[in-house]
């Protein structure tokens, strides 16, 4: 597998970029049996090995994190949302080497020919979501009403016009890389998770605090090029900061500018 150079960001997360195009089809025998009969039913067959070489990728990565050989792995994928565990090809994935007791999550996002795969070890690690999105993705009539929350639509009207388009994307790529690490996906409205501050906001029903870390993906360091953007989200067991203490404490400042860095750990708390 031909790949770019690696990233490791905050939070131990180490993060890769490939080209699709460079991934070698017919290893999809160590796949899952259930994920070669998913990417069966595409029509098309550019999607199609998309989807294989996506779900490749990610498997030669772990094995080469893990030191093991592709097919000693078990891909374990659970469904947060309708409650399938071990044995699906979707929700939130990860993978085990069987007798070893370790559990790697992973992640990973595709935009055209490019794919972007994390990882993570770290034990108190409870999801973690990449996404990369081309700045073109999100140019389309309606995106900001279907996607932004009302603080987000206020800050690309007051942003100079060159810089829409990239702050635009800049959410989006944040908003799915937080859904990703929730395991919910689009099932929880994009227009609910607020990404305009030093962490998001959004109604979670389980009022659990958590800690997250969420970190924007220099992607010269991977060798994606220009017009892109990414992002990584990492969520953590850990004591957090319930939705009543916001009013009283100045935690929520900071619009997403050019003049944000490049990576900055976010701590976002579940609300009650």
């Amino acid at each position: 597998m031909n790949t770019t150079a690696e990233d490791v960001l905050p939070g131990g997360t180490l993060v890769r970029a490939l080209r699709l195009s460079d991934v070698d089809l017919r290893l999809a025998g160590a796949l899952e049996d259930d994920e070669r009969t998913t990417a069966a039913k595409f029509r098309s067959s550019l999607q199609r090995g998309r989807f294989l070489a996506g779900r490749i990728s990610l498997r030669l990565y772990a094995a080469e994190l893990f030191g093991a050989a592709p097919a000693a792995l078990r891909a374990d994928y659970r469904c947060v949302v309708c409650g399938t565990g071990s044995g699906s090809v979707h929700g939130v994935p990860s993978y085990i080497l069987p007798g070893q007791g370790q559990s790697l999550r992973v992640s990973l996002s595709r935009a055209g020919d490019w794919c972007l795969l994390a990882g993570n070890f770290q034990n108190d690690v409870i999801g973690l979501g990449v996404d990369v999105q081309d700045v073109a993705a999100s140019e389309f009539e309606g995106f900001e009403a279907e996607a932004l929350t009302l603080s987000e639509r206020a800050l690309m009207r007051t942003a100079a016009p060159r810089q829409r388009a990239a702050l635009r994307t800049r959410f989006w790529v944040r908003k799915e890389a937080v859904l990703k690490a929730l395991g919910t996906g689009l099932a929880v409205p994009p227009s609910t998770v607020d990404v305009t501050g030093s962490f998001p906001l959004f109604p979670d029903p389980t009022g659990e605090a958590q800690e997250w870390l969420i970190s924007d993906v220099l992607l010269a360091s991977t060798g994606i090029p220009e017009g892109f953007a990414g992002a990584v989200a990492l969520r953590k067991s850990g004591p957090g900061i319930c939705a009543d203490q916001l009013a009283s404490q100045d935690l929520h400042k900071g619009p997403v500018t050019e003049s944000l860095q490049i990576r900055s750990p976010y701590r976002i708390l579940s609300l009650r």
